[in-house]
């Protein structure tokens, strides 16, 4: 609270008995102003902190496997880059082919936007094609009139009310010589793991 109070006191015997009275003026934002007041009154306004705001990037693998020998979407990598600082987050798939990049945002981001590029890691699994689909997404900060932290997205150049990113990629067996021969059901990984990682 900005308000000021000036106040003038006057020492007065008026009655002539000896005892002395203070009747005072006093007056606000101005000594001679026009506005009087007759109690002293701040009033301050506190606005809490705003929750952090975290946004997920949930991501999505596929495999399409091209040959009787199959590896699952689990354990691929993905990066998402922050394009002005050049800070890395690296995720690795689920055995479902789930992974999902999290980002957190205080209220020192508001009224900021981050550029991001999210691709995947060519980690060299043999056989592997690798997905080259590339994201390039857009996160802006700002305060709702709740006091709240809110995002807004955009997605390779598209306005986007939820972030997401799906890579696809495809696997054919490639056999060399120390390779065991297949077996008959065409499973030569029986533990369902990535060869090669």
């Amino acid at each position: 609270d900005k308000t000021k109070y000036y106040v003038k006191v006057y020492i007065q015997d008026d009655d002539g008995s000896g005892k002395l009275i203070m009747p005072r003026y006093m007056a606000k934002d101005s000594l001679d102003g026009t506005v009087y007041a007759s109690d002293i009154v701040f009033k301050n306004t506190f606005t809490p902190k705003p929750d952090d705001l975290m946004v997920s990037i949930p991501i999505n693998k596929t495999v399409v496997n091209k040959s009787s020998k199959t590896i699952t979407p689990e354990g691929f990598s993905f990066l998402l880059r922050n394009v002005g600082t050049g800070k890395d987050i690296v995720v690795k798939s689920d055995k479902e082919g789930k992974a999902k990049c999290e980002l957190v945002f205080t209220e020192n981001d508001i009224g900021k936007t981050y550029d991001y590029r999210l691709t995947e890691v060519n980690d060299g699994i043999k056989g592997v094609k690798y997905s080259r689909e590339v994201y390039n997404i857009s996160i802006t900060i700002s305060l709702n009139k709740n006091n709240k932290l809110v995002a807004s997205f955009t997605k390779n150049g598209e306005v986007v009310t939820k972030l997401s990113a799906k890579f696809v990629n495809e696997y054919e067996y490639i056999k060399d010589g120390n390779d065991p021969d297949e077996n008959p059901d065409g499973d030569n990984n029986p533990d369902n793991k990535n060869p090669d990682k």
